[in-house]
């Protein structure tokens, strides 16, 4: 699925009751952006992808429960576990210049705040105490939160995230 066309907003973990509602593990972005279309699309863990109507959704606790159309009972929901839901970002308007979606960050240069390069975005991860940002450094990855402590800056157009370097973050492991 490419990664900048289509908006992920979260994967299936199982079925929901008997008329076919699947429960949603959700993205960030995904409550924002829900209610702006009638249609996702469907990457399913066997690679092959498929679009679908978005029937309905509702909140249970920090999960969401979705009816696609064409999933009419629990086996037809299991058999979508795994799967990913994505939005065509054409569909959605676009965010305001100081929002944006995580997913945009992949690509970006990471520089301290003293300008030295660190590397590039390669991964987000949504995670429960904030967003984690994967950087490419030396020849590994490094994990860098999401959070003001350390990100002080993005620049959108110049697709720079600036942030303050604590002392030995770069060296764990």
């Amino acid at each position: 699925m490419d990664g900048k066309k289509y908006l992920s907003i979260g994967t299936i973990s199982k079925g929901h009751g008997l008329k076919g509602e699947v429960r949603l593990n959700p993205s960030v972005e995904a409550i924002e952006v829900l209610d702006e279309v009638n249609q996702v699309r469907v990457q399913h863990t066997d690679g092959g992808e498929t679009n679908m109507q978005l029937l309905s959704w509702r909140r249970q606790g920090e999960k969401l429960l979705v009816q696609l159309e064409g999933v009419g009972d629990r086996s037809s929901a299991d058999a979508l576990r795994g799967a990913n839901l994505a939005i065509d970002r054409d569909l959605l308007p676009p965010p305001s210049e100081d929002t944006y979606f995580l997913d945009d960050l992949l690509g970006y240069a990471m520089v301290t705040d003293d300008g030295r390069e660190i590397g590039e975005v390669i991964a987000v991860a949504e995670l429960p105490a904030s967003p984690v940002l994967t950087v490419a450094y030396q020849g590994r990855e490094v994990l860098i939160p999401l959070v003001e402590q350390f990100v002080t800056g993005i620049r959108h157009r110049e697709k720079v995230i600036t942030i303050h370097l604590l002392e030995g973050l770069l060296e764990l492991p």
